[in-house]
């Protein structure tokens, strides 16, 4: 059987106006964590993003979004008893969401194409001979979108593993799939770069769809990118 995967995404925009009705959906821990932040705008992302996974998963399991409960593992990957993957990702503007039942470990990150990003130093730190090599043969706009695509893949990787950026991120080679894994870049608009990891060798079918901001998505159609 081919592995389904649901890719949800979500614009932030609203998030301040929406901060009260994004509380009532999160646990107690939850709101002591939103209410740390220092800046208002943060606050309310955070609970926003929380609130809709809350409400992606209760979609997904039939449970009470409010009712839902996380643990974590050793490098604060969140999962829930019931049998189903998620990984979440988010810039100041938007919020990507990934769920599967038919893998077992599954990561996405979303990256904002940064102009002000010193490539040079991130990718002579943090990345593998390979990718250095790869991006040293491009210029200007590709090579930035590139180094954006290939850390989005290295971050969604080590996500799905649980590992983090803990892990030695030279060591990662995004170029090609890691065993017994596939990454995937996704395209979700034009200012951002994202990519989904699972393990899984084999293709997976994907549906990208824009989530409505309720409790409840409105139906969504079968087809790879939809609006809701």
């Amino acid at each position: 059987m081919t592995p389904s995967i649901d890719v949800w995404h979500l614009s932030l925009a609203a998030a301040r106006e929406r901060f009260d009705d994004s509380m009532m959906l999160l646990s107690e821990d939850e709101r002591q964590r939103a209410e740390r932040f220092v800046y208002p705008e943060d606050a309310a992302r955070f609970a926003l993003c929380r609130a809709t996974l809350r409400a992606i998963l209760g979609e997904a399991t039939g449970s009470p979004p409010r009712e839902l409960t996380f643990e974590y593992g050793p490098s604060g990957k969140p999962r829930v008893a019931d049998a189903i993957a998620f990984n979440i990702a988010h810039t100041r503007e938007l919020m990507v969401c990934a769920v599967s039942r038919d893998v077992a470990d599954l990561g996405i990150d979303l990256e904002r194409i940064d102009t002000t990003t010193d490539v040079d130093v991130v990718v002579k730190h943090s990345f593998s001979p390979a990718e250095r090599d790869y991006l040293s043969r491009l210029e200007g706009a590709d090579r930035r979108r590139a180094f954006f695509q290939c850390w989005t893949r290295k971050e969604a990787y080590l996500k799905a593993r649980g590992e983090g950026l803990n892990a030695p991120l030279t060591e990662v080679n995004t170029l090609s799939n890691p065993s017994g894994w596939t990454l995937k870049d996704l395209l979700i608009d034009d200012t951002h770069a994202c990519c989904i990891a699972f393990h899984s060798a084999r293709a997976a079918e994907f549906t990208i769809s824009r989530w409505c901001g309720s409790p409840r998505p409105q139906t969504r159609t079968a087809s790879t990118e939809s609006s809701h």
